[in-house]
């Protein structure tokens, strides 16, 4: 039996390369020799190309590693640090002028009212800080911190607003508008007080008035 197919090992065509195929094709008289092409690596995929294409049109050889987004340069942090340092410095410094001339303002006023406004707190311990404007035990008025449990007030603590901690003091600015409204309603409210106790006084004069014809003279 005659291979359909076989490789004659002792032809090659075109010299040293490629070997030659025979083939049977009893129409034309015999099998007749076909050089079978060389095998190469041209038919196989190529490799991924290692330039992308840029905004410019222009190919752009990608570097290894890929492309990377440098970052924006970082000021240093210890120079931000001390920056941040002096101008929370200077602003205390600020705070504390503008305090005490907030304590000076409330304490020219002609009548004074003693009010407090919480400016802190700890619901869970039922503990309370206050900014009050009150006389002191020296008979002098000013801005007081006090802070103690809610409902024990022999177990409060109490500071001038000058000597609290910084945030106590930030705090305590920004409730000054509060207290101010407080003193106000507190002096409204002592303001109706006085006008019942005056039309009180009255109501009694006026009977002791009616009393005096009948022989019930202070003696």
């Amino acid at each position: 039996m005659t291979p359909s197919r076989l490789l004659d090992r002792s032809k090659w065509a075109g010299g040293n390369d490629a070997p030659t195929c025979v083939t049977n094709q009893p129409n034309k008289g015999g099998p007749v020799a076909r050089p079978r092409k060389p095998l190469t690596l041209s038919g196989l995929p190529k490799a991924p190309s290692k330039t992308v294409p840029s905004h410019s049109g222009k190919p752009t050889t990608r570097p290894k590693g890929g492309f990377h987004k440098k970052k924006a340069p970082q000021p240093d942090v210890w120079d931000r640090l001390k920056k941040a340092e002096t101008a929370v410095r200077l602003s205390l410094d600020e705070l504390n002028e503008e305090l005490d001339r907030a304590e000076i303002a409330l304490c020219s006023l002609p009548v004074k009212w003693a009010a407090d406004v919480e400016i802190d707190s700890i619901a869970e311990a039922d503990f309370a800080t206050v900014l009050s404007f009150r006389e002191s035990h020296h008979n002098k008025w000013g801005l007081f911190v006090e802070s103690g449990p809610e409902g024990d007030p022999e177990f409060w603590v109490s500071q001038p607003l000058n000597q609290a901690s910084r945030i106590l003091r930030v705090k305590a600015a920004e409730a000054l508008p509060a207290l101010l409204e407080e003193i106000v309603a507190r002096a409204e409210s002592e303001s109706v007080r006085i006008q019942r106790a005056r039309k009180r006084a009255a109501e009694f004069v006026n009977f002791m008035s009616s009393k005096r014809g009948s022989g019930d003279e202070c003696l």
